[in-house]
């Protein structure tokens, strides 16, 4: 087949949240993964959201504006989410890590559950911020797999996402 008689590839608005990711790059971690699709949910709150349907759960890119925060405020803010509030040490049994070489500033969390240790779901989670804005990647998948792996994963998907922010 010429490159004249090959299918379009599908345009991407240059303002979706979409952009950040391409649906190789998902597929790449994500094989099942089915095309990025905006989540118009939050916007009203000023989050852009992208979500791929992974078949066992879904991966999601999510953008907003910094207004004065930093990643490691954003993940920290993020943690009270899946933590319980009965325990007043659950977030101490949170590891944030830091992830250099992402953003200004990016710090990752890949949890389990855990309800002795206050931890209420499986979590995967890379907050990176880069200039005026903040960029978060959450998947449950990852975090049901090898820890050291989905830190790394997060990591080369996050340097992805911020360098098409």
């Amino acid at each position: 087949m010429d490159a004249s008689s090959e299918p379009a590839a599908a345009a991407v608005d240059p303002d979706s949240p979409c952009r950040v990711l391409g649906d190789a790059t998902v597929r790449a971690v994500f094989p099942d993964a089915k095309a990025g699709a905006r989540n118009r949910s939050r916007e009203e709150y000023g989050i852009t959201a992208c979500q791929w349907s992974t078949g066992s759960g879904d991966f999601t890119a999510e953008i907003w504006q910094a207004k004065g925060s930093t990643a490691d405020n954003e993940i920290r803010g993020l943690a009270t989410g899946f933590v319980d509030p009965t325990k007043p040490d659950a977030q101490g049994n949170v590891r944030f890590e830091p992830v250099p070489g992402v953003g200004d500033q990016a710090f990752a969390v890949v949890e389990n559950k855990d309800a002795a240790k206050g931890i209420l779901a499986d979590v995967a989670l890379l907050v990176a911020s880069h200039g005026d804005r903040i960029l978060v990647l959450t998947s449950t998948d990852l975090a049901r797999g090898d820890r050291a792996d989905a830190l790394k994963t997060l990591a080369t998907l996050g340097a992805d996402a911020v360098a098409r922010l």
